[in-house]
C-alpha cells in the first residue's frame, strides 16, 4: 500500500512538472500584451503585425496561402529602422530587443510600424496592400 502511495505521488509530481514546463513555455503572443495590431489592407488580409512594448517585440505573421510573404517595416520618422518578412503561410516571425541593435527600440520614441503583402513573381517583387500606424515604444 504505501509502495503504490508514493508511485501515485511520484507520477502526480511528474505531471505538475509537465504542466509547469508547457505553460512557461507559451509563445510571446500569449506572454506579451499587444499593444497595436495591423492587418493588410486586403479584402481577406493575408498579413498581421503585432507590437508589444515589453521587450520591444515586433511579430509579422503570414496568414494566407496567396504566394505573397507579409513584409513587415519599422520606422523611426521617415528613417526605415528595420523590415522582415514572413514568407510561409501559416507563420509568423518575431524580432525583439534581446536580439538587440536595431531591434532594441528607444523607449518613448515614437515609431511607425508597417505590414504589406510582397509578391515576388514580379520583378521587382510588388509591394500593396499596406496598412500602419504610429505608436510610442
Amino acid at each position: 500500500m504505501l509502495v503504490r502511495f508514493k508511485r501515485t505521488m511520484a507520477s502526480l509530481v511528474i505531471a505538475a512538472a509537465a504542466v509547469t514546463s508547457v505553460a512557461l513555455a507559451a509563445p510571446a503572443q500569449a506572454q506579451n500584451s499587444w499593444n497595436l495590431n495591423l492587418s493588410t489592407s486586403d479584402a481577406n488580409p493575408g498579413g498581421q503585425l503585432f507590437f508589444g512594448k515589453v521587450g520591444d517585440v515586433v511579430q509579422a505573421c503570414d496568414t494566407q496561402a496567396d504566394g505573397k510573404s507579409a513584409e513587415a517595416y519599422v520606422y523611426k520618422g521617415s528613417t526605415l529602422v528595420y523590415k522582415f518578412n514572413a514568407s510561409t503561410s501559416g507563420t509568423c516571425v518575431t524580432k525583439n530587443a534581446a536580439m538587440e541593435g536595431v531591434y532594441d527600440l528607444v523607449e518613448g520614441a515614437s515609431y511607425t510600424f508597417k505590414i504589406c503583402l510582397e509578391d515576388s513573381a514580379y520583378s521587382p517583387a510588388k509591394i500593396e496592400f499596406c496598412n500602419s500606424a504610429t505608436t510610442t515604444a
